[in-house]
């Protein structure tokens, strides 16, 4: 359809009524609106795409001038590259001409070191005369002012000399025998120098000691240097080695920049001299000294030198160097190499053992103290390996274990046949010794390998001779003297009928001599562990008590022993007496108990005099309890009982029994406690019926814990009862003391009552 068709068509759909005429005003005012609308858009359009091609144009424009400049740059670069090349060409020519004019000054230089040898060599020969002493004493207090430059003129001879082997080694056998003879002289020259190197090290203590770190501070100089140039040398042959280049040129051109042909090492030479030094010093003191004499000649000054390098190698040394460790390392392989060599000898004794151990010992406690290392840090430097340690500790031991039996058998042997002949009346005076004390020896012998096996400064080893001396020696000291006693005791008991010893009425005070010994020997055992609780670490504390109450077990049991045998023999002797008490005789006369107590009187009368307080207390507890058993056991004879006099004897007897016991003891409570007995005796013996018995036992059962029925028994034998009714009262009774239980069950000497 044409456009002015389409536009009439909708004209035509606008006016279709009458009314639309009106509104035609307000189309047309709506179309200017639009047309208005639509040419403001179009410009802003318009706008908006003529500064896009503004901008393309002015663009272009620039880029053209870049062009422009990029095709000038590149005209330059052009210029330049052939400018390059050209003066390559003349590089290579003015390199080749520097090399000549090097190499002519390189032959003047040469020419001229080479006129000049002879004066340079004797310049450093006078200074060394100088420095060197004639005597190779170095003063301690010389500045040593030549000393630097004597090896700056050395090292330019040196270098100059390696400079010349190196360029001769491409020329005729004869320029080189030349060369080779124009610096021998030099070779004499260093050797002193050398020389001088050395004498200064073998006086590097007394240089500290006079406070001298100005030459200190030369020595480190040089070797600074030296390290400084080996380490040139080093790298460049490292270098030319892995450098891949084929230009003998610029590998030439490398080796200008280090003079040396070989590394001189002078700090390994001087390093050297510092352990040939402290190796020389030791063997000089070596050299045919006694062990002992060795050490104490070391321990004299030893630490006091180290102290000195600790102190020139802070003020003088780099630290990187670890100069000190050093030092302190050969020191202690020099010593190391004296302590096996004294230690390789097996002729050794324990003694010199203990000296190296000890000095061992103390050796790693004075580096660490001194020199602030640790325990990890001492242990490159101990003396002694663990295994080696362990191997002398071992040694020392057995030898300790072994004197200590041969020690005790040489005292063991004339005690006990003393005691066995008793050829020796005991002395009235407790001062003298009689010759059968063992105490203060075997103490001694303990001292002494304790002190020996600390000086060791090994606690379990100590441990160990301790377990060996109070377990095992201490078992032999009591069994051989059970032995003796029991020996006794049967010449004791035959004596009664045929005396073959005419001194066997001294046993007695053989034995509380022997009793008072053991007393002895318990204090003095507890005294020594108390000092070595002092001495060792407190883990050991509990193993030390433990040992010691088993060591002094074993004199206590002896010590005991010998109550029993004194009381045995007071025994023997009262025993017959006491054997006819509840006979019809007795009744009559109180003779057989006053000789009883009389006998026990004439032994315990010096005994309280001659034994230990301790001990006589317990002995006369032994007794009194023992006689009054005798006493009570006198009823297995089955004598009847007679009721009507048996309570006025037995208080009799009781009177006499308490006093003459209580002269003996100041506390005189034992002897009312256990007296009791005859009260209960006499109850028992004047009891008409049956029930009595059984209510009064328990109250003799708080007395008594342990009453046994068969002493009843006994007694209930003794009145004649008839078996039905003892049995009844026994039964009822052994019934009571199967159910009594007390709180605090005490023994009694009733428990050893023996019914027959």
């Amino acid at each position: 359809m044409a456009p002015d068709v389409l536009v009439l068509s909708k004209v035509n759909d606008l006016l279709r009524e009458e009314d639309d005429l009106e509104r035609i005003e307000l189309l047309r005012n709506d179309l200017k609106k639009e047309r208005a609308l639509v040419g403001s858009q179009l410009k802003i359009e318009c706008d908006k795409r003529i500064a896009i091609i503004t901008a393309v144009l002015e663009n272009l424009q620039a880029s053209s001038k870049d062009l422009k400049n990029l095709k000038d740059n590149l005209s330059k670069v052009e210029s330049l590259r052939q400018q390059s090349i050209s003066n390559i060409n003349k590089y290579e020519l003015f390199d080749k001409s520097s090399v000549v004019y090097s190499n002519f000054e390189k032959v003047v230089a040469t020419y001229n070191n080479f006129v000049q040898l002879e004066q340079r060599l004797a310049y450093v020969d006078q200074l060394l005369d100088k420095e060197l002493p004639e005597n190779d004493y170095f003063p301690e207090d010389s500045p040593a002012e030549s000393l630097l430059p004597i090896h700056y003129e050395l090292n330019r001879l040196r270098d100059f000399k390696d400079e010349l082997m190196h360029l001769s080694e491409t020329s005729r056998a004869g320029l080189r025998s030349i060369v080779v003879q124009s610096f021998l002289r030099l070779d004499g020259v260093v050797a002193r120098f050398e020389h001088l190197l050395r004498l200064i090290v073998d006086n590097f203590v007394s240089i500290i000691g006079c406070s001298n770190f100005g030459l200190i501070v030369k020595l480190v100089k040089i070797l600074e240097f030296e390290e400084r140039e080996d380490l040139r040398l080093a790298l460049m042959n490292h270098l030319i080695s892995q450098s891949k280049s084929k230009d003998e040129m610029a590998v030439s051109r490398l080796a200008t920049y280090v003079k040396r042909t070989a590394p001189r090492n002078y700090k390994n030479l001087v390093y050297g001299f510092f352990r040939e030094s402290i190796e020389t010093s030791f063997e000089a003191i070596v050299q045919g000294s006694d062990p002992n004499e060795v050490l104490s000649i070391i321990e004299e000054n030893y630490y006091e030198i180290l102290v000195a390098y600790k102190v020139g190698s802070e003020r003088g040394f780099p630290a990187s160097w670890k100069f000190f460790n050093k030092i302190l390392e050969w020191y202690q392989n020099s010593l190391r190499a004296v302590v096996k060599r004294i230690v390789a000898d097996p002729t050794l004794p324990s003694s010199y053992i203990v000296r190296v151990l000890t000095f061992d010992y103390d050796n790693a406690q004075a580096i660490r103290e001194k020199f602030g290392f640790t325990k990890k840090q001492v242990e490159p430097y101990m003396l002694l390996s663990t295994d080696e340690r362990k191997r002398l500790l071992n040694e020392c031991l057995e030898f300790n274990v072994k004197k200590t039996r041969e020690w005790a058998e040489n005292a063991f042997g004339p005690a006990l046949k003393l005691f066995s002949t008793m050829e020796k009346e005991p002395s009235d005076s407790s001062s003298e010794k009689l010759g059968i004390e063992m105490a203060q020896i075997l103490i001694e012998i303990l001292r002494s390998n304790m002190n020996t096996l600390l000086d060791a400064g090994d606690s379990p080893i100590l441990i160990e001779y301790l377990q060996f001396f109070c377990a095992h020696f201490l078992r032999q000291f009591y069994d051989r003297w059970i032995e003796a006693l029991e020996n006794g005791a049967q010449q004791w008991n035959a004596a009664a009928e045929a005396p073959d010893n005419e001194n066997i009425g001294w046993l007695p005070r053989y034995v509380t001599i022997l009793a008072n010994d053991c007393v002895r020997l318990v204090n003095g055992l507890e005294n020594q562990f108390k000092e070595v609780e002092q001495m060792v670490h407190s883990k050991f504390h509990p193993q030390l008590k433990s040992i010691l109450s088993r060591g002094t077990q074993h004199v206590l049991n002896l010590g005991t022993e010998c109550l029993v045998k004194l009381n045995g023999f007071i025994v023997v002797e009262y025993d017959p007496y006491l054997s006819e008490v509840f006979t019809k005789r007795w009744y009559k006369s109180d003779e057989m108990v006053t000789t009883s107590l009389q006998i026990v009187h004439s032994y315990m009368v010096p005994l309280k005099e001659y034994l230990d307080a301790e001990l006589f207390e317990s002995l006369f507890e032994l007794v009194y309890d023992t006689y009054l058993l005798h006493y009570l056991q006198a009823l297995n004879a089955k004598n009847k009982i007679d009721t009507k006099k048996f309570e006025s004897v037995m208080e009799r007897d009781g009177h006499l029994i308490n006093t003459q016991f209580s002269n003996y003891v100041e506390n005189t409570q034992i002897i009312e406690d256990h007296v009791y007995i005859f009260d209960i005796l006499i109850y028992l013996a004047t009891f008409e019926n049956e029930q009595q018995y059984i209510d009064a036992w328990p109250g003799y059962l708080e007395v008594f814990n342990d009453l046994p029925v068969d002493f009843l028994r006994v007694v209930l034998e003794c009145k004649r009862l008839k078996d039905s009714r003892i049995k009844f009262i026994v039964g009822e009774c052994m019934h009571i003391s199967k159910l009594y239980k007390p709180e605090n069950f005490t023994p009694t000497f009733m428990s050893n009552f023996k019914a027959k």
